[in-house]
Order: C-alpha cells, then structure tokens, then sequence
C-alpha cells in the first residue's frame, strides 16, 4: 500500500445523503399538519403544504448535508484524529487500547487521546465516552476492515487485531 503523509476519510456519500433526506423529512412534519390545517378548504391547500414542505426540507436537508460533511477520520503516519462539527479527537498509535463497540459501531478505544472542544454551544459537548471512542465503522459502508482503513491500522497498529472479532476479520 501507498503511504502519503496523511489520508482523511469522510462519511460514505449515501450515509450523508439519506441522512439529509429523512431527518427533515420528520422534522417538518409537525410545521406541515398545522399548515394544513389553517389551509384547509382554500384553494391554495395543496400549493401551501408542498410549497412549505418543500422550502423547508431542501434547506434543512442542505444544512444537514453540511453538517454530515464535517466529520472526517484523518489516519497518517503518527496519529489517527477524528473530527466532528463539535469537537476533534487526536491520539498517537500507542494510545489506541483496543477494538470497542459503542453504540452498535466498531471503533476504537483511546483513553488517553488529546479531546478539542470545537462548540461554543454548551448542547453540543459529548459525553466522556465518546471522547475516548473512535468510529472507524462509521466511515465505510460494507465492513471498514475490507478497504482502506482496515489495511492502515491493521499496518499502524496490530496489536488491537491479536484478539476479538477484528483478528477472524482481517486475519
């Protein structure tokens, strides 16, 4: 494999963009019912309840969208860092304990990772567990140990492949 100074990983495009379709899908649907409801019976019911329904999903999903864009899994020679909207978590290869579930995704477990509190909102700080949790499952579709990342930290740190699921995976 190819080493270059760093490879930066994004979330898979279908995740971003199913994501950005149904979550303002649901959102707006409160905003849609009471728009019917005042509309009801006007000739301008359907033309109001698509019309707003619409407006709102394309700017909530492009927000969204952009949201989603944010995360990044940046894997280089010395350190592996993932960063969020909120905050960015960097951590060498000697602090990468292990392979970690956590909230149905694979990652990996870094207690003594360097956390960059990004948010100036208070709403979106993480919990502690997430700030020692790294989800390398999240940025590939099918099974992250098959492609690219596998093969990286399979190379960049072994050790977390000599038991549990990951070492019947790459083995």
């Amino acid at each position: 494999m190819q080493h270059l100074e760093s490879q930066t990983f994004r979330l898979p495009l279908l995740y971003r963009v199913v994501i950005a379709l149904l979550f303002p899908f649901g959102i707006t649907l409160p905003f849609i019912a009471g728009i019917m409801s005042l509309t009801q019976g006007t000739e301008y019911f359907w033309l109001s309840v698509i019309g707003t329904w619409g407006g709102l999903t394309a700017v909530l999903g492009y927000i969204v969208f952009r949201y989603l864009n944010g995360y990044q899994l940046v894997i280089s020679l010395n350190e592996i860092r993932y960063v969020t909207p909120s905050y960015e978590i960097t951590a060498k290869w000697p602090q990468i304990k292990k392979l970690k579930y956590s909230g149905g995704v694979e990652g990996l477990h870094a207690p003594d990772a360097a956390v960059y509190n990004k948010s100036r909102i208070p709403f979106f700080e993480s919990t502690a567990e997430y700030k020692t949790f790294i989800p390398v499952g999240r940025f590939a579709i099918w099974g992250w140990w098959r492609g690219p990342i596998g093969q990286l930290l399979k190379e960049y740190v072994p050790h977390i492949f000599v038991a549990g699921n990951a070492n019947e995976k790459l083995g």
